[in-house]
């Protein structure tokens, strides 16, 4: 089973009042290999992290036990960061950090929490994201960072067009993407390769009567099941395997469990792009694009120009 926290990190840093800027001396090109999750390998202060990619968060978040062994200076903070699940906590402090990625170095500030171990090493924030382009390759498990003024030669260098380019909102730390749902309604969501799937906001679901998502959670669980099953036989193993189906339940990076009714989504239109069949959950706090999206197509995100590029290969 998926990480349940992993569908939950949009709204990670939805209170926090202020932010720094991310400050970078010289953007190198360069790859990096990521997992299903969107996590990456990198270097903090000395000490190997790996970090979640996560376009949702507005700034690097970190647990208070990640900072420590990194050797990082603590600082204390009032601030408030509210999760996905709605819950708010005071941050456990600040943290001024130099992150290497590949050849490239990304000096900040992050939000120190009293995490649960689910969060991993932490959350590569927005903040850093917007600094320069990446090529996020999902089914290839790879994402391609570039300066901006490199961009559209990374796609050409990587055998891909651009089919769509489309405009982010206007918030500079939640960068959004309006998407057309069941051919009928448009809607405005967040952009978060740190959520396993796509939300949809309470209106929206209501507006539409999406119907229950139950039936398709069992199909999708029964496929699952079949898939790891064959896969076992592929090895000489004969089992049968039951992987419970998605109830709509999933924790925040404050460790607090919030249960959601599951719809039906029948499609999804991203640009010239459609997806069909999506298990959503309904959100009283506005909806995220999820990683059942985001890893299912290649695309790029263009941070100075806040754009959204979709891409297909030549």
């Amino acid at each position: 089973m998926a990480n349940p926290w992993l569908r939950s990190a949009a709204l990670s840093c939805a209170a926090v009042m202020a932010f720094t800027t991310c400050a970078v001396h010289g953007i190198v090109a360069g790859s990096l290999a990521i997992d299903a999750g969107f996590r990456v390998d990198g270097i903090m202060n000395g000490t190997p992290v790996r970090m979640c990619v996560d376009t949702g968060s507005p700034t690097a978040l970190l647990p208070i036990a990640t900072a420590q062994r990194c050797g990082l200076t603590v600082l204390t903070t009032g601030r408030e960061v509210t999760d996905g699940t709605g819950a708010t906590r005071t941050a456990a402090g600040e943290a001024d950090y130099a992150l290497h990625l590949g050849s490239t170095t990304f000096y900040s500030r992050a939000i120190c929490l009293r995490a649960p171990a689910s969060l991993g090493d932490g959350l590569i924030g927005f903040d850093l994201l917007r600094a320069c382009a990446w090529l996020f390759d999902a089914r290839q498990r790879v994402v391609h960072m570039a300066p901006a003024e490199g961009a559209q030669r990374l796609v050409e260098d990587r055998g891909y067009r651009v089919s769509d380019v489309l405009t982010l909102g206007h918030d500079e730390w939640r960068p959004t993407v309006t998407v057309r749902i069941d051919d009928s309604l448009e809607v405005a969501l967040l952009l978060d390769t740190g959520a396993e799937s796509t939300s949809m906001p309470a209106d929206a679901v209501d507006a539409l009567q999406l119907p229950s998502g139950k039936a398709l959670a069992r199909r999708r669980s029964d496929e699952r099941a079949a898939a790891i099953e064959a896969e076992l036989r592929r090895q000489g193993v004969a089992a049968r395997v039951r992987v419970p189906p998605d109830e709509g339940s999933f924790v925040g990076v404050h460790g607090v469990t919030e249960q959601s009714s599951l719809h039906h989504l029948r499609r999804l239109k991203l640009g010239s792009r459609t997806f069909e069949d999506l298990l959503v959950a309904r959100s009283e706090r506005g909806g995220v694009l999820g990683r059942d999206v985001l890893g299912d197509c290649t695309w790029l995100l263009h941070g100075p120009r806040r754009e959204l590029w979709l891409l297909e290969k030549v």
